[in-house]
């Protein structure tokens, strides 16, 4: 099993975190956009080792700071990643 580190502030989490990205690129701005990062990230890896092993995305469910993601975001998120 290959597992990503989505949370606590770790670099897939940064672009996700509507407390820490401001970006007016694609990997900003919408939730689909902050979403971009991680589902590259997947989509390359999926790729690269095929159906014979699982991938687990360990991600924090809100930021608990202010303006950070909440309950809402993140289960629009796992929506996003759930096919990865």
């Amino acid at each position: 099993m290959i597992m990503i580190h989505g949370g606590h502030g770790n670099v897939p989490a940064r672009f996700f975190s509507t407390a820490i990205n401001y970006r007016s690129d694609e990997y900003g701005g919408s939730l689909r956009n902050c979403a971009r990062f991680a589902t590259e990230l997947l989509e390359k890896i999926r790729e690269a080792v095929g159906q014979a092993i699982a991938i687990e995305y360990r991600i924090s469910a809100e930021e608990l700071v202010p303006d950070g993601t909440g309950m809402a975001e993140t289960q629009e998120f796992v929506k996003l990643i759930e096919d990865k």
